[in-house]
């Protein structure tokens, strides 16, 4: 065997140690870097598919190096990426199995943060009541484990529930929670516009003009060019309402240029609703349809056809606004060929309705009633379908609340009988303090007896006079 320079058997072998070790911090720093970085790539980019490269390969290195703390961290950003796709069952597989390896190594700050991410999950999934335990187990946890963030985290997704359950107020409160435990942390951009988003939606315009400024700001910081696409999209929905055209057109453009350098089409449908929506209004139809075209490309036709018909049928609509009866015509074709054996009411009812629409603008009254009788047998269906659902999510409320009014309760009464405690304990004090008062008077007693007795005839010393 050669040997390094001026090194002996026991100092090579002491060196070979030093190295493997070496080599195995570089590796363990290595696996934080990139579970780091994938949660970053996450949450400020919504780049899922780059955060999950990162997830994956960290997930690789703490397997080979038998590192747990971080293949359970990688497990975990794994799994809240997988949560946006279409695979239902695969993000609790690697959740789960993180919050093992968490609780394994009694690491509770971990075990906290995969509870709220497990929230997070059955929220997507709509199971709210399920998603409103393991949040509230994830906060308990984390004020437990003093974990700051995963506190904030967790009453974001408490206002992410509320906002799904339609209660307004709830989701503003869980935010000014989150804003009052931290006065700087990443999420407070994602909060603020939360917070300005709810507002809007119970007509205060001018205070949801405040706290989206504010968030516009904070998302500068960290550069959270997600948040700021959302900002400029509802900044320009109200300069929309206040009737400032040019204020709004440049508010929703700035939303647009973000949306599109991050790939924001191909992840969620804010430029689809909010965007296209807003030029509706404006009559701006060729902007509109400019939006919609560049979406259709980010739209896979074999993976999700019912995106592609959802796109097709807001194109159709402005179409018939614009008066191009052809167009629309071919196109409504296109879509009810997806959509008739689908499950979407809603879809299947737009496209009766605009059917009608287009025969009745050709003068072919007799189709454009057949297609009226189509979109209200559609249109039925799908209002008994939306009542269902409004109960469903007014049950999960009711639930909620009810569980809310539980846990009070039970507060009160531990505060209750803390205090029963307190009140006893505090008797139980003074008692000995009373004793220990009896006991001093009964000693001095005695001294003063001893000194009045005669050593010699053990009498009291008044018997000598």
């Amino acid at each position: 065997m050669n040997l390094p320079q001026n090194l002996t058997n026991d100092n090579y072998l002491q060196h070979r140690i030093l190295n493997d070790f070496e080599d195995q911090i570089e590796e363990i720093n290595l696996v934080d870097t990139l579970n780091d970085h994938s949660e970053k790539l996450r949450f400020r980019n919504q780049d899922f598919v780059k955060s999950l490269e990162y997830g994956q390969k960290a997930k690789k290195i703490a397997q080979d190096i038998n590192y747990e703390k971080g293949l359970a961290w990688a497990l975990l950003n794994i799994g809240s990426c997988l949560i946006y796709s279409d695979l239902s069952n695969e993000p609790y597989k690697y959740l789960n199995e993180s919050l093992d390896i968490f609780r394994r190594l009694n690491d509770s700050v971990g075990e906290a943060h995969v509870l709220l991410i497990l929230g997070k999950a059955n929220l997507t999934d709509e199971k709210y009541v399920s998603a409103y335990y393991k949040i509230e187990q994830g906060l308990n946890l984390s004020i437990f484990s003093n974990y700051q963030n995963g506190e904030i985290l967790a009453y974001y997704i408490f206002a992410l529930l509320s906002e799904k359950l339609e209660d307004y107020e709830s989701t503003v409160k869980y935010c000014k929670l989150a804003l009052t435990t931290s006065a700087s942390f990443d999420l407070k951009s994602r909060i603020l516009v939360i917070i300005g988003t709810n507002l809007i939606a119970m007509g205060k315009t001018s205070q949801a003009k405040h706290y989206l400024k504010e968030a516009l700001e904070e998302s500068e910081l960290i550069n959270d060019k997600f948040s700021q696409s959302h900002i400029y999209i509802q900044l320009g929905k109200i300069f929309l309402r206040e009737g400032q055209t040019e204020k709004a057109k440049e508010n929703l453009k700035n939303g647009l240029q973000l949306a599109n350098e991050i790939g924001l089409f191909d992840n969620s449908r804010v430029v689809l609703d909010d965007i296209t929506e807003s030029y509706i209004e404006f009559q701006d139809y060729e902007s509109a349809l400019d939006i919609l075209k560049e979406f259709q490309k980010t739209v896979d036709i074999n993976k999700n056809p019912h995106r592609l018909a959802i796109v097709l049928m807001k194109i159709a609509s402005i179409k018939i606004k614009m008066n191009n009866t052809e167009k629309s015509a071919k196109l409504l074709e296109q879509i009810w060929e997806i959509a008739k054996d689908g499950e979407n009411n809603k879809l299947r009812y737009e496209c009766q309705k605009a059917f009608a629409e287009v025969f009745e603008m050709k003068k072919e009254y007799q189709k454009s009633l057949e297609h009226y009788k189509l979109f209200h047998s559609y249109k039925i269906d799908f209002d008994n379908i939306g009542t269902a659902n409004k109960t469903k999510i007014l049950a999960d409320r009711m639930d909620i609340e009810n569980e809310r009014k539980l846990k009070q309760l039970e507060k009160e009464k531990n505060s209750e009988v803390a205090q029963m405690v307190y009140e006893v304990y505090e008797n139980i004090d003074k008692l000995q303090k009373a004793k220990d008062v009896i006991s001093l008077l009964q000693n001095e007693n005695e001294k003063l007896q001893n000194k009045n007795i005669c050593p010699n005839c053990q009498n009291s010393r008044l018997d000598h006079y």
